[in-house]
């Protein structure tokens, strides 16, 4: 963890390799039903990212690497997840209200019919 801590970059490499398929495993089961691939993949380079950024937060008496890294990608992929469903609800809405707007259009355009008849 020294290591990881002093940004080593032969180790990054090794935890990448060796951590990746758990993490990956992680993030897809979170987030199967509303991300692909690329999704997961982004979800995980975010976690390396933040340890390369503040290895410091790694602290080897609350835990392991592995679980610091299992807890990480669970924390960013649920992050990703609420996001997704926050645009998936703003989307919604945006698409109501275009409807919304067309049926009032449309019955507009039926009264004026009829009250010119």
């Amino acid at each position: 963890m020294e290591r990881i801590r002093n940004r080593d970059e032969s180790s990054f490499i090794l935890i990448i390799d060796k951590y990746s398929r758990l993490m990956w495993k992680i993030a897809w089961d979170i987030l199967k039903d509303s991300a692909n691939a690329a999704d997961i993949e982004d979800c995980i380079s975010e976690v390396f990212f933040k340890l390369w950024k503040t290895p410091e937060t790694l602290d080897p008496y609350k835990g392991n690497l592995k679980n610091y890294l299992a807890r990480m990608t669970r924390n960013v992929a649920i992050d990703l997840l609420h996001k997704r469903t926050r645009e998936n609800i703003v989307a919604l809405d945006e698409a109501v209200l275009r409807s919304r707007g067309t049926v009032h259009l449309l019955l507009s355009r039926t009264v004026k019919e009829t009250e010119s008849k």
